[in-house]
């Protein structure tokens, strides 16, 4: 429809109506293949139950296709929501590319958030004091560094 649509000459409104729609699709078409279950067992001994490779084959959607669809559903109801607003007020095009794309830097910066409370976490117990930093050729400073005393050796060989 989105095809025709700009074949006809229609504006830019339209087209993205019209691929809203289709991203709606999109989106609950990954929440029913996060839904699947996924094969158990190796290439040898897999179970003959259906699979979610199955189901998506016989509806007519490959693994890349899945996979897509999928990261659009990963994104909160909000996410989506705000995302195709934005989208359509800035009378920029709506498209399943750039939903993936969105969807992973959503992901990408949920990643990092969880990496610095990890290390923020980390951090609590940490007290400069009991930390020595030497900085140096390692050979020269090896007479100097007690037995059992080193927790890390960070090096930056040439």
């Amino acid at each position: 429809m989105r095809a025709y649509a700009k074949q006809a000459k229609e504006g830019l409104e339209v087209q993205n109506r019209i691929a809203e729609i289709k991203l709606r699709c999109e989106r609950r078409i990954g929440e029913m293949s996060l839904e699947l279950p996924k094969a158990t067992g190796n290439q040898y001994a897999l179970s003959h139950d259906v699979t979610k490779q199955d189901v998506l084959k016989e509806a007519g959607f490959n693994r890349m296709q899945a996979s897509r669809f999928e990261k659009i559903a990963s994104l909160s109801e909000e996410e989506f929501e705000t995302h195709v607003e934005q989208l359509k007020q800035n009378n920029e095009e709506l498209t399943t590319a750039g939903m993936v794309s969105f969807a992973k830097t959503i992901e990408k910066e949920q990643k990092r958030e969880a990496r610095q409370e990890l290390y923020q976490e980390a951090a609590k117990g940490f007290h400069e004091e009991e930390v020595q930093i030497w900085h140096g050729d390692f050979v020269s400073l090896s007479d100097k560094i007690e037995n059992e005393s080193v927790d890390l050796i960070l090096t930056d060989p040439p």
